[in-house]
């Protein structure tokens, strides 16, 4: 993690996915994570909140290409396109 400093100790957060994309005001994005765990009634699992990231747009584009290139073959699996993007 060359180049960036963590002057103050930043949580973990575990995430199961990503539940939703919400366009804000200014080119932002305000991601939206989730944990699956089952219900109370026991009949169902719910997608609980856990941690919201508000993004600028501009930044997708450079997190996507990280991801697959650390993601590996199932990433590259689900984007067909994933191993000319990250040459």
């Amino acid at each position: 993690m060359r180049g960036l400093n963590e002057i103050v100790p930043v949580a973990d957060v575990f995430c199961s996915g990503l539940g939703a994309i919400e366009r804000l005001e200014g080119g932002c994005l305000r991601l939206y994570f989730y944990v699956t765990q089952a219900a109370y009634d026991g009949e169902a699992s719910e997608k609980l909140v856990v941690a919201k990231l508000v993004v600028p747009a501009t930044a997708v584009p450079d997190a996507l290409l990280r991801l697959i290139a650390v993601g590996g073959d199932n990433l590259t699996k689900a984007i067909p396109l994933a191993p000319e993007m990250t040459h």
